[in-house]
């Protein structure tokens, strides 16, 4: 599909055999401040967020498209900031990854907690903050329902099951999930719908 939203060129180039980092020289860069030198460009940050976000938007035109940078990509917070004021979301996996999204500006509508073995403690933060939550483990369905039913409110809820398998396809990267024998699937699955989950 065509892209319809035109976005500058990119702020990193090379002029003269020499790396501009918008209008900075990278040599200059580094006699000014010694290296190793980290160097971000706001704006550069700022268009990959909305080429992302436009080209997903462009090719699902059914509904809304949440972009969820990993927090374990972004580990710095005042990067972590910019996007959140761009609007993106955020894939989080540890309870220290979540407190980091919210303390960057996070809107927690779009915080998803991923990944297996979530500590009741951290599963009780989610809900108290309103994140999305993936179950990934069966045991985590009584959980939740526990402390939702202390809390008195869950806003939003997901169970995905992933059925044994050598390997799982996310986001272009390949990574072992030896999943849930299919013995058991009918099984997570009633939970789930008896618990209103949305499986």
């Amino acid at each position: 599909m065509a892209r319809t939203t035109p976005h500058p060129p990119d702020r990193l180039t090379i002029r003269d055999g020499r790396l501009f980092i918008e209008e900075c020289d990278a040599v200059k860069l580094l006699e000014r401040f010694g290296s190793p030198l980290f160097v971000f460009s706001e704006a550069q940050l700022r268009d990959n967020y909305r080429r992302f976000r436009d080209a997903f938007s462009e090719a699902w035109p059914d509904g809304p498209i949440d972009v969820m940078p990993a927090m374990k990509a972004n580990t710095l917070l005042a990067i972590r900031h910019l996007m959140s004021r761009e609007g993106a979301g955020a894939d989080i996996y540890s309870p220290e990854e979540l407190e980091g999204a919210l303390r960057s500006g996070v809107d927690p509508e779009r915080c998803s907690v991923n990944g297996g073995g979530k500590p009741k403690e951290h599963l009780r933060r989610c809900i108290e903050e309103g994140v999305r939550i993936t179950v990934e483990d069966v045991h985590e369905i009584d959980w939740i329902q526990k402390a939702a039913a202390i809390l008195r409110g869950l806003r939003r809820r997901s169970a995905v099951i992933h059925p044994e398998a050598k390997t799982r396809l996310v986001a272009r990267i390949s990574s072992m999930a030896p999943g849930i024998t299919r013995r058991y699937i009918d099984g997570v699955v009633r939970r789930a719908r008896d618990r209103r989950l949305g499986a």
